[in-house]
């Protein structure tokens, strides 16, 4: 059955004209990712927003999200909130209370922890990254979670990953310098989860359990 001339006439009509393209090629993923990193480096400036703050911010992207006009702006607006929260739980996060960061203080606990891998070596020194397995005293030892990042200045002995080791180590969290434009080397850290640092002169205090 064919269409009358009058259908095809009125059709063209009916139907909702095209949008013609964005100039340029323009995507809105790339506003969405610089929004969602700059949530990330608010916090990299330790300026991590308050959960109230963050609710606000997801209360005002649905409203904008009732006109066509406000979409784009309540996501930007959702990507920069993700962006700070995710970041949040990573470079700040709620350690439990038998996190080894826990120990961080003036004393030098006892530690026992096993490595995670072979010591990387440079020039001037070597890394050894520990799983916490206890700390404690001599005389009473618990069972603590965490990782702790050992830097031993002269490195003599053959560690190997796997090797289980106890030491006395003075804990401390690690911090950055608070230069401008410096590396931030404590969000790298805690990027792999570590949230704990030491440093031994050299591995002769370092006793071998198995």
């Amino acid at each position: 059955m064919q269409a009358s001339p009058e259908s095809d006439a009125a059709g063209p009509s009916l139907r909702e004209p095209r949008r013609p393209p964005l100039a340029g090629g323009f995507s809105p993923l790339i506003p969405i990712t610089l929004a969602l990193l700059a949530g990330q480096l608010v916090l990299g400036r330790r300026l991590a927003l308050p959960q109230a703050w963050l609710m606000g911010i997801a209360a005002v992207s649905l409203c904008a999200c009732v006109t066509r006009r406000g979409r784009l702006a309540a996501v930007l607006l959702l990507a920069f909130a993700w962006g700070n929260w995710s970041a949040t739980r990573v470079l700040e996060p709620q350690l439990p209370a038998g996190h080894a960061a826990a120990w961080c203080g003036a004393w030098s606990p006892l530690v026992e922890a096993r490595l995670l891998r072979d010591p990387r070596q440079s020039d001037r020194q070597a890394r050894l990254l520990l799983q916490v397995e206890r700390i404690g005293g001599s005389d009473r030892m618990q069972a603590v979670a965490g990782r702790i990042l050992l830097t031993v200045r002269f490195l003599r002995r053959d560690w190997r990953a796997g090797d289980r080791v106890r030491a006395r180590l003075h804990l401390r969290r690690p911090r950055n310098f608070g230069n401008p434009g410096e590396f931030d080397y404590e969000g790298f850290l805690a990027r792999q989860g570590i949230y704990v640092t030491s440093f031994l002169l050299d591995d002769g205090k370092i006793e071998l359990i198995d």
